[in-house]
């Protein structure tokens, strides 16, 4: 058999039962994730409790396993072990799920699928930037690896307890500052359709990711939770974690990166409070080790620990084809509350994990080398009598210089369509409206002070503010005095009462939700006056591809006069509702 139940005897049988449960956490999170995405805020809780910890979890899990004896490896042999550990698994994940785009495109956020162009940009993201466009969750592939090699660095200056923890600190106080600032850095530049490519590999969560993983060094050197543990002392202290997370995780508000998902994400670098973060992470991450301990008993469980990966990579197949069409459809079938979220939710993951199953047979045994397994019945040998056909340092400029030429003539014409119009679909949700009438010439410094301060007092994360006009064609029939403007920011779902914010004469503030939307956008460089000039060439556009003005017209204001002096400098979206 290629795969059995017994798991190797250098295994550590409760973490690999912990990485289970981890991931079923995953399966079910990306699957709540689609129920949020439907309208649902009961689920966006469900959501913001699971994020809290469970990606946390696997970077602490990473860390209790790895061998103190890599500092004695050689660096191109630790490299190339990482690179087949966890590079390769990655690529083979990740191309595996360019197979489906050739029939369904549901979730592929800033490709044009089926396009040559489309996948030019997705395989390149995913190569030379570490930027999984076809699988999403093979993220933190990506991640482990650079946090691997730092920890190599790292290694041998982590003598002690007291410099693992000070390191921990160190590299924890780097990874806020650079999350604070992923907005700025634009490290997830790349999901817009025109976006330039950075070989950026995840090196911005990469220092989060090992302050994480030296909690684990940290608690393997103590031998926390080896040996064994009395069950009543698991499930009490099991218990007790579960309390304190329950009511702390919801503590973390209003300093997320994302504004319309109000909860860690790692992926893109939003963590919320520095202190809360952490907290809820270490809590949630020894629960899920706690009852790990109180079933290494069960051999299935200890299989499925074993193999992870595998699982954890087809949970790309759930995530983009099938999460948001099960979740529509089930929540057309039920009320949404809490427990048939939860049930339904479990149900699925339960289901989509025992999927999977088979595959992992099948790639153990077929394609073990691609799933970061070694070749069955191949003995390691000595590469002492290897040949070199080519020095190292030619070898890397072999390989180096072609990615520096595409990058570079590729992010060259990516800037130049940068102001090119387009026509998509946005992705629709919850919004807050501050409604006011007149010419936004003239309201625009009453909505920002409106929605910055309904942003604090809703504990809200900064985001763009846009200036709807409910006809396209107000600007042009009704004078700029009596324009009915919305002006409305995104929100996550978790947001449901407007606190003690109220109407005022001039304003009126609401809740409201947007449906998926076919737009036409152009970006405006320059002065306000000259917009007429840029909406010229978008009508153009517009008949150009056969479509037509039918809604809304609206503009995202990206630089504005609050952070940018120059008027020549400001950006802005401008934006019809189209359709054919």
């Amino acid at each position: 058999m290629a795969t059995t139940f017994d798991p190797p005897s250098s295994r550590i049988q409760y973490i690999d039962i912990a990485r289970i449960y981890g991931l079923a956490l995953v399966y079910y999170g990306h699957f709540i994730e689609s129920y949020m995405k439907a309208g649902s805020a009961v689920a966006a809780m469900h959501y913001k409790f699971i994020y809290s910890f469970h990606m946390p979890l696997f970077f602490i899990l990473s860390g209790y396993i790895v061998k103190e004896s890599a500092v004695n490896t050689r660096l191109a042999h630790y490299l190339k072990k990482q690179a087949s550990s966890r590079l390769v698994p990655y690529l083979f994940l990740s191309f595996l799920l360019v197979i489906p785009t050739f029939w369904t495109t549901d979730f592929t956020v800033g490709l044009e699928l089926p396009t040559a162009e489309g996948y030019v940009k997705g395989i390149a993201a995913t190569v030379l930037a570490g930027f999984p466009y076809f699988n999403i969750p093979t993220w933190f592939l990506i991640c482990l690896f650079v946090v691997e090699m730092m920890h190599y660095v790292a290694l041998k200056y982590l003598t002690s307890h007291s410099r693992i923890i000070l390191a921990a600190f160190g590299f924890y106080l780097i990874g806020s500052i650079l999350a604070w600032n992923a907005g700025f850095l634009g490290p997830i530049n790349i999901l817009a359709q025109d976006g330039k490519i950075f070989p950026y590999f995840m090196v911005l969560e990469a220092f989060t990711g090992y302050s994480l993983y030296l909690v684990g060094v940290y608690f393997r050197r103590k031998d926390f939770l080896a040996g064994e543990i009395p069950v009543f002392k698991s499930l009490l202290g099991a218990l007790t974690c579960l309390v304190l997370l329950y009511y702390t995780f919801d503590l973390n508000k209003g300093m997320f990166t994302i504004p319309f998902y109000d909860a860690v994400v790692l992926f893109a670098s939003s963590h919320g409070n520095p202190i809360l973060f952490p907290l809820t992470a270490l809590i949630g991450s020894i629960l899920v080790m706690l009852l790990a301990k109180l079933t290494t008993d069960s051999k299935v469980l200890v299989f499925l620990g074993g193999n992870t990966l595998v699982i954890f990579g087809l949970n790309g197949v759930f995530y983009h084809f099938i999460n948001d069409r099960l979740a529509r459809w089930l929540l057309s079938h039920h009320a949404g509350n809490s427990m048939q979220i939860l049930i339904t939710g479990v149900a699925v993951s339960i289901v989509s994990i025992t999927l999977t199953v088979p595959f992992v047979f099948l790639f153990n045994h077929f394609l073990p080398q691609w799933v970061g397994k070694p070749k069955r019945g191949r003995t390691r040998t000595s590469s002492a009598g290897s040949v070199k056909i080519l020095p190292n340092y030619i070898t890397a400029v072999v390989l180096i210089v072609p990615v520096v030429i595409f990058l570079f003539y590729y992010n060259t014409e990516m800037g130049a369509r940068r102001f090119q119009p387009r026509i998509y679909q946005t992705s629709g949700g919850k919004v807050l409206v501050a409604r006011i009438k007149g010419d936004p010439d003239v309201t625009m410094e009453t909505a920002g002070v409106t929605m910055y301060s309904a942003g604090r007092k809703l504990k809200l994360s900064p985001s763009y503010i846009t200036a709807r006009h409910s006809s396209w064609n107000q600007r042009d029939t009704t004078p700029g005095k009596d324009w009915l403007v919305d002006y409305y920011r995104v929100l996550p779902e978790t947001s449901e009462d407007l606190a003690d914010i109220q109407d005022s004469s001039d304003v009126s503030i609401f809740y409201d939700r947007h449906e998926k939307t076919e737009i036409a956008e152009i970006l405006h460089l320059g002065r306000y006056e000259e917009i007429p000039h840029s909406l010229e060439k978008l009508g153009q556009f517009i008949a150009e591809k056969g479509y037509r003005l039918s809604g809304f017209y609206e503009e995202v204001y990206l630089v504005f006069e609050d952070i940018e002096s120059n008027p020549d400098k400001y950006e802005t979206l401008l934006r019809y509702q189209v359709s054919r």
